[in-house]
């Protein structure tokens, strides 16, 4: 019975120096340490047998200390990098397998893919490759932008604008600082448009249209079907005239309202324009004289309901187009 426990004893204390060493973390230092030395602890520490050419690769001393706390992840990247700074790397050949090859021939093999959606990338010089969706600007765009954050060759950023990709081949701490631009680049583009339907009440939407757009920097010219509609109507006595209406000229009632005359001088008190901006393009469209003092803003003429949709380029230019309309939908 004494023996029976006596061996439970010892397997127990041989169970816990095992758990001891495994759970022990490793520290690597290097003193003027071949490349060999390197690839051994890598090899060790990921698993994979390093494939290299028995030529053409450098002499090596590196000296390399670590501080404290660094996981077996961190020395990976650790000899990654340190081979990285003597212009070699290591490309991942399937899960058994690396090659060592000089940066120079890094492109002529085919990098290990990475989704950066599912998974971080590492800070270590790595080859790898990652595809990016972009959302706003568009892959051809953002050549001239990642291109000299690229380590490689010119076919490390490669733009696929029916698709708006992006394909980026380099050493993943490069791809990193190339994503964290991106992150920063492809956003909404800042607009400070502003939207309007603005009724007409007097004059015809599609005369207002042709006058506002003529102060733009791309005039239209819009024709009506109801100036057709009025004309024929009119001529046969017809009711689908608009009421006042004879042709396409509007005229008052006269029931219970002041003369044309004092109506059109009520009107154009009443709707005088305070911006000097739209007091003179309003004279300038009257007298022919074009000048584009709106800019950018488009207008288009919505006959059914009698109104204008105007996009403008800024408030500024929105009010201007409303000030010109009040002055030009008038008696």
């Amino acid at each position: 019975m004494k023996h029976i426990i006596k061996r439970l004893n010892l397997l127990l204390v041989g169970s816990c120096l095992v758990a001891t060493l495994q759970a022990a973390p490793v520290k690597l230092r290097y003193d003027n340490a071949p490349l060999e030395d390197l690839l051994r602890d890598y090899s060790d520490l990921t698993g994979k047998t390093i494939l290299k050419a028995s030529t053409g690769l450098p002499t090596l001393a590196i000296d390399f200390k670590a501080q404290d706390g660094l996981t077996e992840d961190n020395y990976v990247e650790a000899i990654e990098t340190l081979l990285a700074l003597h212009k070699l790397s290591i490309i991942p050949m399937g899960e058994k397998f690396a090659v060592l090859v000089p940066d120079a021939e890094a492109t002529k093999n085919p990098p290990i893919f990475i989704d950066p959606t599912k998974e971080k990338l590492p800070e270590a010089n790595r080859y790898v490759s990652v595809t990016v969706k972009l959302e706003h600007v568009l892959p051809s765009e953002l050549e001239g932008v990642l291109k000299p954050f690229s380590k490689l060759d010119k076919d490390s950023v490669l733009a696929v604008d029916s698709s708006r990709t992006l394909v980026l081949r380099d050493y993943s701490s490069n791809i990193n600082r190339m994503l964290e631009i991106i992150k920063s680049v492809d956003v909404p583009e800042e607009t400070n448009e502003e939207f309007a339907i603005i009724p007409i009440k007097y004059a015809l939407s599609t005369e207002i249209a042709t006058t506002i757009s003529s102060l733009t920097n791309n005039p239209m010219t819009f024709t009506t079907s109801q100036n057709q509609r009025i004309t024929g109507s009119a001529g046969r006595g017809g009711s689908s005239a608009r009421p006042g209406t004879s042709g396409s000229t509007m005229t008052p009632r006269t029931t219970g309202r002041p003369s044309s005359s004092s109506s059109r001088s009520s009107s154009s008190s009443s709707r005088s324009i305070t911006n000097p901006a739209a007091a003179a393009a309003a004279r300038r469209a009257a007298s022919g004289e074009i000048t584009p003092v709106l800019g950018d803003t488009r207008i288009l003429a919505y006959e059914r309901n009698n109104a204008v949709l105007v996009i403008a380029e800024n408030a500024q230019k929105m009010k201007l187009v409303r000030e010109l309309i009040d002055q030009l939908d008038q008696i």
